[in-house]
Parts: C-alpha cells; sequence; structure tokens
C-alpha cells in the first residue's frame, strides 16, 4: 500500500511541476511577446505621426499650387496626400489590432505661402531620408514574426517609390515644357499605392483590390 501511495504522491509531484514549468514558459513567451509587440507600437506610432504630417503638407502645398494655377501639379499633391492618408490609417488599424494605445492626430502649422520646385524637391528629400527608417522597421517585423506590420510597411515604401518618381517628373516638366503633364491619378484605398492614368489593371498589382474602388484625382 505504502508503494502505491509512493507511486501516486510521485506521479502527483511530476505532473505539479510540470504545470509550473509550463507556467513559466508561458509567462515568459508571453512577456517576450508584450516587448516584441511593443517596440513595433513605437515604430507604427512613428510611421503613423509622421506619414500623417506628409499628408498635411502635402494637402497645403495643394492648396498654394490650385491657387497659383498649377492644376496637374495640385492634382499630384492632392493623390500623395491621400496616400500618406491611407498609410497613417493602415498604422492606426495596425495599432489597434496589437493592443496599442489609440494615437490622436496632428496640426500642421506650416506657413508657406507659394509652391515652386524647391518644394518638391524639399517632398522628395525628406520622403528619401525616411525611407531608411521603413527598411529597418520592416527588418524588424520580418524578423519578429509579424508578417502584418512587414506588409504594410513594404506597402509604404512601394507608395513612397512611386510618390517620388511622379513628382520628379512633375519638376523634369519645368525644363522641358514641351512634355504632356500626367492629369490624372489613382491612389489604392487598400495599401496606398499610387497609379496615373496609365494604369490599365482591373486589380491593384501590389494588393489584389479591385481598381474600381482606386481614388481618383483629376
Amino acid at each position: 500500500m505504502r508503494k502505491i501511495v509512493k507511486a501516486v504522491a510521485a506521479v502527483v509531484s511530476i505532473v505539479i511541476i510540470a504545470g509550473v514549468i509550463a507556467i513559466l514558459l508561458r509567462e515568459r513567451r508571453a512577456t517576450s511577446d508584450d516587448t516584441r509587440w511593443q517596440t513595433t507600437l513605437l515604430y507604427l506610432a512613428e510611421i503613423y505621426d509622421t506619414k500623417m504630417l506628409h499628408s498635411l503638407i502635402a494637402t497645403h502645398y495643394a492648396v498654394i499650387a490650385e491657387a497659383e494655377n498649377q492644376h496637374p501639379t495640385a492634382t499630384l499633391l492632392r493623390a500623395i496626400a491621400k496616400s500618406e492618408e491611407v498609410q497613417y490609417e493602415n498604422c492606426r488599424r495596425a495599432i489597434a489590432a496589437l493592443g496599442g494605445e489609440e494615437v490622436s492626430a496632428m496640426t500642421d502649422r506650416r506657413t508657406a505661402t507659394t509652391i515652386s520646385h524647391n518644394n518638391l524637391h524639399a517632398i522628395i528629400d525628406y520622403k528619401i531620408a525616411y525611407r531608411s527608417h521603413l527598411a529597418r522597421y520592416a527588418r524588424h517585423a520580418t524578423l519578429s514574426d509579424n508578417r502584418y506590420v512587414a506588409r504594410l510597411l513594404l506597402w509604404c515604401d512601394e507608395s513612397d517609390t512611386r510618390q517620388i518618381e511622379f513628382l520628379r517628373r512633375q519638376i523634369a516638366t519645368a525644363h522641358h515644357p514641351q512634355q504632356i503633364l500626367i492629369g490624372r491619378f489613382y491612389v489604392c484605398p487598400t495599401c496606398s499605392n499610387l497609379f496615373d492614368e496609365e494604369f490599365h489593371s482591373h486589380l491593384c498589382p501590389l494588393c489584389m483590390t479591385s481598381a474600381e474602388s482606386f481614388f481618383v484625382f483629376e
């Protein structure tokens, strides 16, 4: 009888020890996940702020360009502003999905009163500079096995690449007046990618969103 009792006690002890170990491992994993997502949340919050600022700047310059009868430039800048808006809204939703705090909006305090190619060059410069941050954050998200965030950041990078391309083309028209200015742009509401009127596919090549739902600027 004693042998049976000892055997049962040994089994119970093993089960309890195994349970304690499992709880400790689970808590350690949860702590590790919390730390990993915390870093990602900080990155997303920074990107949200930056993209919102970029959207406000593009909107500000678009209003000035329209007032100065630079309609093609205004159209492009309004499309860029919408593209940036889609990006920061994607970040906001990602923050909420990962359990982060609600991010707040900001107010643009820019005082520029005219639009010039120097303004467009400035937009290009800070977009190029910020892409290095996006690449670093995308690598972190990939290594953290957060493909959701990594995909959002890759979408941001691809959209920024297109924005830079169109801005450079817009600047080039000042030196080659014979070039025909593109008058229509499309923005994908899912991934923020930017297209001009030469785009003829029925789907966004990045996220497969139907082109029928694109935002149109003309």
